[in-house]
């Protein structure tokens, strides 16, 4: 992909010419967005985001991701006052990521969370059918986006593997 716009439709062409098997895996996998007012935030704009985890021993505690700037990925959650408390990393407050974001471990190194924000980025662009602008290189997208992917399919292949052993075991009495 030529230039720093990205579309849903140029993302997908790209993808599924250069890794289709684990492409169309993170495309069918069901994420769950919200809308995060404005007054949350205590900015102008609305922010559309995703639903990424929840924060350690609060399961209630929903944990969003939104795009804040091009290329900064923002984390919160909703604090007490009804306002989205903004996460300065992911390890204070802990988050528990879930599917498909844990699998590429953003908290375990730089290389995590630039998967973890192309994840989302691409999770945005196919919500909002929009286009997004990327200041921090189309490349470093395709390479972080290609990595988070194959991660993403390498789990789920390997969950299955492990469930289809599962279902042959055979139990003595």
């Amino acid at each position: 992909m030529a230039g720093a716009l990205l579309t849903r439709f140029g993302i997908r062409v790209w993808a599924q010419a250069v890794f289709p098997d684990s492409f169309a895996i993170v495309e069918k996998f069901p994420v769950a967005y919200q809308t995060i007012p404005a007054n949350a935030l205590e900015e102008r704009l609305c922010r559309r985001a995703v639903k990424v985890g929840s924060l350690e021993g609060q399961g209630t505690r929903t944990v969003y991701a939104w795009e804040q700037a091009p290329g900064c990925v923002d984390l919160a959650h909703e604090g007490d006052n009804g306002f989205m408390e903004v996460h300065r990393d992911t390890t204070h407050p802990k988050v528990v990521f879930e599917k498909p974001f844990c699998w590429v471990q953003p908290a375990k190194d730089e290389t995590g969370t630039a998967r973890f924000e192309a994840l989302v980025c691409y999770y945005l662009c196919v919500k909002s059918n929009t286009a997004f602008i990327l200041y921090w290189g189309v490349g470093i997208f395709e390479e972080h986006f290609l990595g988070a992917c194959r991660d993403v399919s390498e789990q789920v292949t390997r969950e299955a593997r492990e469930k289809g052993a599962a279902d042959r075991c055979v139990r003595l009495s």
